[in-house]
């Protein structure tokens, strides 16, 4: 995903086809010239230019700019370095090969188009072969074979297999469904498929997928903004893709044992001795349980992330005998804040809360989680979202954490990080909410990994 607030300018249009009745195109343009930039080869075309970079011998990295522009330069979600070395380049009076060991870009002159093969010359998949600018952001096209299955694209309900299928990369909060929403709380822009290669769009902006919806021979991807920065990933299987794309966005290390057994939760257990009786009550019917979720309740405003002691009147201890009866506690946090949340007044003063128009804190009216008189009262609920994109909100967002954690606590549950109210209108520090949503949980995430990691390795 790249970098939201770094990237401007006129955006490009990639179309595979041409559809009735929408708006025309242009080419592309033709071949004009290339050169070798460090390890990635520029290819020049009239209108367009394409970028090859090579992360590994089976990975190859995509960019198109606008004619002289820079590729991007940063992304949020890819740890792996490009490969040092340089691709082999042959070039031929209608086309150029970027060649690796295991993959090879076939670059069309005229009209300048991508194809991807084997280093046999096998086909893979091809690109797109027209582009325009425009305030709407991009759509890059690849063909899809008839036997192509696709998977992928984070959390989705219904089939696994996607294909006939149109749908958003919007991360959106969903409560009690009875039939598949066509958008969901976890959304990754990977496409996995049965014809040896994934795809992988490294973008923050709203996305959509269209796998063989409009056209059943066309997977159209269309980013709203941004750069235009695709991996093009070449393995035989779903499995062996999935290991490249990790080995592009970073593998987790191994969670504890505990984490992988029975976890009890429930919205909420409201004291210290409703925690402690659950799993009395477990216990007492051989029902293994190794954590136990802490909801809402153990603090009193929403961005406390202090216990309430009328509530919880020793934490700490609490934890240690649930430890020491092999159940780990795991506490509820979230992004928002409520302006009785003693941490308000000083994030607020900070300004590390998500801003205005105006630079002030924007405050999201009918917020669900305060107290029942400000609920009830003329005034209304609201609450503010920690601005995670500010590194400096993010080191004082940690730094309360081990405060009320101790060496007791188990783990952490990130909860409404979609973010679950994101008006529009809301500005960050990199950016706009459009740039930036998608990003949002993976920073959290990021944030207390770091803290936690630094603070108690291991």
């Amino acid at each position: 995903m790249n970098s939201p607030s770094r990237y401007a300018g006129c955006a490009l249009l990639l179309l595979l086809f041409w559809i009735p009745g929408s708006a025309w195109a242009q080419s592309t343009g033709n071949y004009v010239d290339h050169d070798m930039r460090g390890s990635t080869v520029v290819v020049e075309g009239d209108s367009a230019t394409a970028h090859l970079t090579f992360y590994a011998p089976d990975v190859v990295r995509v960019d198109w700019t606008a004619p002289g522009a820079a590729r991007p330069d940063s992304s949020v979600a890819v740890v792996q370095e490009a490969e040092a070395a340089a691709p082999a380049v042959r070039d031929h009076e209608d086309a150029l090969w970027v060649r690796s060991k295991e993959l090879a870009v076939h670059v069309q002159k005229t009209p300048l188009q991508l194809r991807f093969t084997e280093a046999d010359g096998t086909p893979l998949t091809r690109e797109s072969t027209r582009y325009t600018c425009t305030d709407n952001g991009h759509q890059l096209g690849f063909h899809l074979h008839d036997e192509t299955d696709v998977y992928g694209a984070g959390e989705r309900a219904g089939s696994l297999n996607l294909r006939g299928k149109a749908f958003d990369l919007y991360n959106t909060q969903q409560y009690g469904y009875h039939e598949a929403p066509p958008q969901m709380k976890v959304n990754v822009p990977l496409a996995v498929t049965s014809s040896g290669y994934g795809l992988y769009v490294d973008t923050t902006w709203p996305t959509r997928f269209d796998i063989g919806a409009a056209n059943p021979n066309t997977f159209s991807v269309d980013v709203e903004g941004g750069a235009l920065t695709y991996y093009l990933m070449a393995s035989p299987d779903v499995p062996a893709q999935l290991e490249q794309y990790t080995a592009l966005t970073g593998r987790q290390p191994m969670p504890p044992k505990w984490a992988l057994g029975y976890i009890q939760s429930k919205y909420g257990y409201r004291t210290e001795d409703d925690a402690r009786d659950i799993v009395d009550e477990l216990r007492t019917n051989d029902i293994p349980i190794d954590g136990l979720i802490l909801d809402l309740y153990w603090f009193e405003h929403m961005g406390d992330l202090r216990w309430n002691r009328e509530r919880f009147p020793e934490p700490f201890q609490m934890m240690r005998d649930l430890r020491n009866d092999g159940v780990q506690t795991i506490a509820i946090t979230e992004p928002f804040l409520v302006p009785e949340s003693g941490l308000f007044e000083e994030g607020d003063q900070a300004g590390y809360f998500a801003q205005n128009d105006s630079g002030d804190t924007y405050l999201i009216d009918n917020w669900w989680s305060c107290t029942e008189s400000v609920a009830s009262s003329d005034a209304g609920c609201q609450a503010a979202l920690v601005d995670l994109t500010n590194p400096a909100a993010r080191a004082w967002w940690w730094g309360q954490y081990p405060v009320f954690m101790g060496e007791e606590m188990g783990g952490l549950w990130t909860d409404l990080g979609e973010p679950e109210e994101h008006p529009d209108s809301m500005r960050h520090y990199e950016g706009s909410v459009a740039s930036v949503h998608n990003a949002y949980n993976l920073l959290w995430a990021k944030t207390l990994f770091d803290g936690y990691r630094d603070w108690r390795p291991n």
